[in-house]
């Protein structure tokens, strides 16, 4: 059976524009561009499901959705003020909660996925949706006056901003890489989840927003070559994060830290993950490595890549104000986790400590 992705919503949030040209709702637009990303990116091929159309008039409105959430991998939120009010999405986010919560929290976190219509505060979602930032489709300007400040980047059944398919880009890749993580390659077909393991664990340091799209392509590059990655799963918003990380840095010889402008959520009372990654990494270089013979093993790497150029329109340095410069990019995390001795590839944006 195919991989199915369940797409929780609420029906005021694909509500279509009023006035003679039919126009599509905010879900229904998502739905059909993450199915058309998806065919371009080829097998394995989740299946995307939601209510509308699929439930015939004689089914009873229950029982088809507990259904379906029970055949589901994965499910996306649409998370949204309506989403928050309606009794029935939680109930949702509850029965996909009871279906997976027999594999641990970390894992069940691992299957879920959020797409933020609108901007919420963090302490507004329920419990199981702390942790990630999830895929944003609006963007913030600080310089507008508070009740204007969020642009959305699909109105009125039109997107409006190019931001919304860059979003689109970075979900459907998601959704094919966990695809590949429980989905058997067909016959002759290697994939990430299926090439040949080298018996090598790499830690791949969770980005903030602006640098999603290049993580998404280090993390299927490296396991197209056999690396395992860890970790498997967003860190968490809370206490647990510390924990989380250094878990998963004692499973592997070497951390990659994509950095771009943004530093990402912080979890409670913690720096924010970008400079937490890489401070908990620095502990595990200086450290011994757990359970290992030391002699018949390399010492524990960090690369650090800070490209020349961030593309991200958000960025705090637009990349039309020129190339950066990868040391002062370290320096202004203004953090004891920089590299204090380096080698630097100034090409790449580089550094390995």
């Amino acid at each position: 059976m195919p991989v199915q992705v369940f797409i929780s919503y609420a029906r005021d949030d694909d509500e279509p524009p009023p006035g003679p040209e039919p126009l599509p709702g905010f879900v229904t637009s998502l739905h059909e561009h993450l199915l058309h990303q998806l065919k371009q990116l080829g097998q394995p091929r989740p299946k995307l499901w939601r209510d509308t159309g699929e439930i015939e008039r004689t089914d009873q409105f229950e029982p088809v959705i507990e259904q379906q959430i029970a055949r589901s991998d994965f499910v996306i939120v649409v998370l949204s003020p309506n989403w928050l009010a309606r009794l029935w999405c939680r109930r949702e986010l509850e029965s996909f909660r009871s279906r997976w919560v027999h594999e641990g929290e970390s894992k069940l976190r691992h299957r879920i996925l959020v797409v933020n219509k609108t901007h919420l505060d963090p302490g507004a979602r329920p419990a199981l949706l702390q942790g990630q930032e999830g895929h944003n489709f609006y963007a913030l300007n600080a310089e507008q006056h508070e009740g204007s400040r969020e642009r959305p980047f699909f109105v009125l059944g039109k997107i409006k901003d190019e931001r919304f398919v860059q979003q689109i880009l970075e979900l459907a890749s998601k959704l094919q890489r966990l695809a590949c993580e429980i989905s058997p390659a067909p016959p002759g077909m290697v994939t990430p989840a299926s090439a040949p393991t080298n018996g090598r664990t790499i830690f791949v340091a969770q980005p903030a927003d602006d640098m999603r799209q290049p993580y998404e392509r280090i993390l299927n590059e490296l396991k197209g070559r056999g690396f395992a990655i860890v970790p498997n799963a967003d860190v968490p918003n809370d206490h647990s994060a510390v924990a989380f990380i250094d878990g998963a840095l004692t499973t592997a010889e070497i951390s990659i830290h994509p950095l771009g402008e943004k530093r990402g959520y912080a979890p409670a009372e913690e720096n924010p993950i970008v400079q937490l990654q890489l401070a908990r990494a620095a502990l595990r270089a200086r450290g011994p490595d757990p359970g290992r013979d030391e002699d018949a093993r390399p010492p524990f790497r960090r690369i650090v890549w800070a490209p020349k150029i961030v593309e991200d329109p958000d960025a705090a340095r637009p990349a039309a104000e020129g190339e950066r410069d990868p040391l002062a990019v370290l320096a202004n995390l203004a953090n004891s986790s920089t590299p204090t001795k380096s080698r630097v590839t100034a090409s790449a944006g580089l550094l390995i400590s």
